[in-house]
């Protein structure tokens, strides 16, 4: 689960080994308060109540609304002209050339009259609804 990068809890009542703090030999007793706190290293959290987890989601949501909501208000400030990128050098242009100006918010292309699109590429400015403008 964390290296799928989803959030690992563990409840305090399930670690048993506290219950038997006053009769464990200190150094096994130390040895399991290290493993734990490796587990806190690794990304894992230790909390007392199931609520606790729902209160860090929420407050998680809220922050994420926040963000998108700042997030589209500049986008939407930005005109559609700034919204498009030139390819203008190359004589061939391929899906990878369009990909990550898209991934960056980027909607419109220029290229050159004489560039050969790839039918990869022609693929991606239809699934994407790209604009594509030859000067």
């Amino acid at each position: 689960m964390l290296l799928a990068g989803k959030k690992v809890y563990v409840l305090e009542s399930g670690l048993e080994y506290r219950k038997y703090k006053s009769t464990a030999p200190r150094a096994l007793y130390n040895k399991y308060l290290s493993f734990e706190k490796d587990l806190e290293v690794y990304g894992i959290d230790v909390i007392e109540f199931l609520e606790k987890v729902e209160e860090k989601n929420t407050r998680k949501e809220e922050h994420k609304r926040v963000e998108e909501v700042s997030t589209l208000e500049s986008l939407s400030s930005i005109p559609e002209e700034e919204m498009s990128f030139e390819i203008r050098n190359k004589r061939l242009i391929s899906e990878a050339d369009l990909r990550k100006p898209f991934m960056n918010g980027m909607k419109s292309v220029v290229i050159d009259k004489k560039s050969i699109i790839t039918p990869l590429a022609n693929d991606f400015i239809r699934i994407h609804n790209l604009k594509v403008k030859r000067v």
